[in-house]
């Protein structure tokens, strides 16, 4: 799914921006970095054990601490390389800290002494290099993790990784939480298991929906301000099989032309669901209904990354008070109940979740009046972009009715306004 915005751009522009950064290569010192040089590998928390340039360089494993920090402290990552096979001059070690949507933020290429005196094109066949690096995480730091990325490269060139890869020849993985990320107020809903039988039908009159968890307040993505003239309700439920979600949307111009299964749905009345199951910020599920019973499904292993192709066996049914596409008259509202089934779900630590665990996730609603599009989400981003995922709520699964009889809803702070409320 590509859907364009000057988000979007901007954080291209980002990612792209931090690249390797080119300094005079200075001349080798091995006398300064005689302590960080081994002949048979250290203790090494965790071991990777992966290949650079064709078995030229290995990279051991790593060592990080602390493995989670406040904005403004820093951070040690130790890097264990073994040089295999002996490489020309000018080759250089770089490291890149991402974000949770993988967004380059911070160059540390030059960190630590091994960057300083010692870099790869002089190392000798058989050196375990210690390259320990502190890196410092800005104050401003919004993201619930920082990522360090690292390789070699020389000129405009990476050398080629075989293992733990981002696709950029860069080694992914290696990450620290950081405390009071943007996630402290996003709200949360205490999730009941079903009672009895849910019949995907879109007329939600079982007995379980009444006491399901209820969203009830839907803000605009951007600002934060409430949605008051086109009110959404959505519902939520699970059992061993499938988490159940229903929305009930009031709507004077119920549109949606879209025929096929995975069809751009976002461009018109919708509502959507996204599920990041073991809050990583990345591995992420994406499921839409529209009023004509139209469903997409997408799963993201990393942020904007839609897999489309991907199938979840997600099921959605949908009844409309009104008529669907004639705007010539007034409608009342539509319900899509949705059941999405935890077999497809595989990034989380258990499907089905057990009680008492805690997915994240976030609902949105799309609607296409006679101004155009405009959005509303339970949990807003504050930016116009719904995969914002460290502002993705909470979904707490718990057994008994009682637990979720009183869901928490947290109004966010207002952020600016923006221009794209319904972009995604």
């Amino acid at each position: 799914m590509k859907k364009v915005s000057l988000l979007i751009i901007t954080a291209i522009v980002l990612s792209n921006a931090c690249v390797e950064r080119s300094k005079p290569i200075q001349k080798s010192d091995r006398s300064k970095i005689r302590k960080f040089i081994h002949a048979s590998p250290p203790a090494i928390a965790n071991k990777i054990d992966a290949s650079f340039g064709d078995g030229s360089i290995t990279l051991l494993g790593y060592d990080v601490s602390p493995v989670e920090i406040a904005p403004g402290r820093k951070v040690t990552v130790k890097w264990y390389w073994r040089l295999e096979k002996q490489i020309d001059a000018g080759w250089r070690l770089f490291t890149h800290v991402v974000d949770s949507t993988g967004s380059s933020r911070i160059n540390a290429d030059g960190t630590g002494p091994v960057r300083k005196n010692y870099q790869p094109g002089s190392w000798k066949v058989g050196e375990i290099i210690e390259d320990v690096q502190k890196i410092a995480i800005p104050k401003n730091w919004k993201w619930p993790v920082a990522e360090f990325r690292t390789g070699i490269w020389r000129g405009k060139d990476r050398m080629e990784l075989r293992g733990q890869s981002d696709k950029s020849n860069r080694i992914k993985g290696v990450m620290v939480k950081v405390k009071g990320a943007r996630t402290s107020d996003v709200p949360e809903l205490m999730i009941p298991k079903a009672t009895g039988r849910i019949k995907i039908d879109g007329k939600t009159d079982e007995e379980a929906w009444s006491r399901a968890a209820l969203a009830k307040s839907f803000f605009r993505p951007t600002s934060g301000n409430p949605v008051t003239k086109t009110p959404t309700e959505a519902r939520l439920l699970w059992d061993d099989e499938n988490l159940y979600a229903s929305f009930m949307c009031k709507d004077q111009r119920i549109r949606s032309t879209y025929t096929k299964h995975d069809d751009e749905l976002w461009n018109q009345d919708v509502v959507e669901i996204f599920l990041d199951p073991d809050g990583d910020s990345k591995n992420y599920y994406e499921f839409q209904a529209s009023p004509a019973g139209i469903t997409f499904d997408s799963f993201l292993p990393s942020y904007r990354k839609n897999q489309n192709d991907w199938e979840s066996q997600m099921k959605a049914a949908v009844t409309v008070d009104g008529t669907l596409n004639k705007p010539e008259d007034d409608d009342v509202s539509w319900t899509a109940e949705i059941a999405i089934p935890f077999k497809a779900i595989k990034h989380a630590l258990k499907a089905p979740p057990a009680e008492g665990d805690v997915w994240r996730g976030n609902l949105f609603r799309i609607d296409l009046g006679k101004q155009g599009i405009s959005g509303m989400a339970w949990s807003p981003p504050l930016k116009p972009d719904y995969h914002v995922l460290d502002r993705f709520g909470k979904f707490r699964f718990v057994k008994s009715i009682e637990e979720a009889a009183a869901p928490s809803v947290i109004a966010p702070a207002a952020a600016p306004a923006g221009k794209a409320e319904g972009k995604e």
